[in-house]
């Protein structure tokens, strides 16, 4: 069959003849066409040869671009998340316990405890609570659920953030959530293909607690280090960011090999991970209803897509991989 140069139908092997499933890997846009931070894409072109760009675009566009996510000692899948930084590990921590291993973990932006709030805030369950509240109270929900969950923090965050941007600027995240409304909302029903019902609602309850989290005085740094406390997997990331894709990924067991990206591009070269099916998981683990859980999917779409335009100028190209041709819409 003929291949589309976006596109790369196959079935994966693993070393030992393990069956893996079909990827169709899919380029969906050159860039989202919004957000006001400073990774670029663009802005890179010149510092990257074209030759490495287009051997990270070619690692991006194979199933290779994703690996299994590792198990526990039962050989059972972890059940943990950690967020779509692109950037390399330096250290790694169980609490305060330092670890020597860094493993494949599922990855979100800002962690399954930022995408359990940004599903309080998108159902209008946060009025009159503060955002470092709403994360506590999302912690606690993860808690309670027993649903796995971690961070990151990195090695040179300043005063009190702690070094993930998707948790450290949530505030200008919930209020970016409305300022780019039409265009998120475009993002998730033209592109990922995500139907519209009880999305205005979402975008009302994220513009009404947008008002109410304006002069907090709200710390990242207090919101991982609760995680922290908490005893989970929290990763210490180095160096500067040098993202210039962003990978979907929803092919369930698996998240994207972000060291892979920089083994190929001799570390000139990352990528922004989200796996789409843990949102799905973490949406039904949060919640009972279907109702519940696709406004929960569709909210944590929104602030994820509102992290994208608040740490990037929205010019990364952005893939979906997945095990099937089918939406992102649950």
């Amino acid at each position: 069959m003929e291949q589309n140069k976006d596109e790369e139908f196959i079935v994966m092997h693993g070393e030992q003849g393990e069956k893996m499933p079909e990827v169709h890997v899919q380029r969906l846009a050159d860039g989202l066409g919004f957000g006001e931070g400073q990774i670029s894409h663009d802005d890179r072109v010149d510092e990257v040869e074209g030759e490495t760009r287009q051997a990270v675009e070619s690692l991006i566009e194979s199933p290779r671009i994703l690996v299994k996510v590792d198990v526990d000692k039962d050989g059972q899948r972890l059940d943990d998340d950690g967020c779509g930084d692109g950037r390399g590990v330096k250290r790694i921590f169980e609490g305060v316990t330092e670890k020597f291993k860094s493993l494949h973990r599922s990855k979100v932006f800002a962690g399954g405890a930022g995408m359990a709030a940004a599903t309080l805030i998108g159902m209008g369950t946060t009025a009159g609570q503060s955002l470092r509240d709403t994360f506590s109270a999302a912690i606690h929900r993860l808690q309670d659920k027993e649903i796995g969950f971690g961070a990151h923090t990195d090695d040179h965050a300043t005063e009190e953030n702690s070094g993930c941007g998707a948790i450290d600027k949530a505030p200008i995240v919930v209020t970016n959530a409305v300022k780019y409304r039409d265009k998120i909302e475009g993002v998730m029903t033209g592109v990922l293909g995500v139907d519209d019902e009880g999305l205005d609602g979402i975008f009302d309850n994220f513009g009404a607690y947008g008002e109410t989290v304006k002069e907090e005085d709200y710390k990242g740094k207090e919101v991982v280090g609760e995680i922290i406390d908490s005893g989970k997997i929290v990763k210490e990331l180095t160096g500067k960011h040098l993202e210039m894709y962003i990978v979907l990924n929803d092919v369930e067991g698996y998240t994207v090999n972000q060291e892979l990206v920089r083994e190929v591009s001799g570390d000139q070269v990352q990528v922004f991970a989200v796996d789409v099916w843990r949102l799905k998981e973490l949406a039904a683990e949060l919640y009972e209803q279907p109702e519940e859980q696709a406004l929960a999917l569709k909210s944590m779409l929104v602030y994820t897509l509102a992290v994208a335009a608040t740490l990037t100028k929205g010019d990364l190209p952005v893939y979906l991989a997945s095990g099937v041709v089918q939406p992102v819409a649950a």
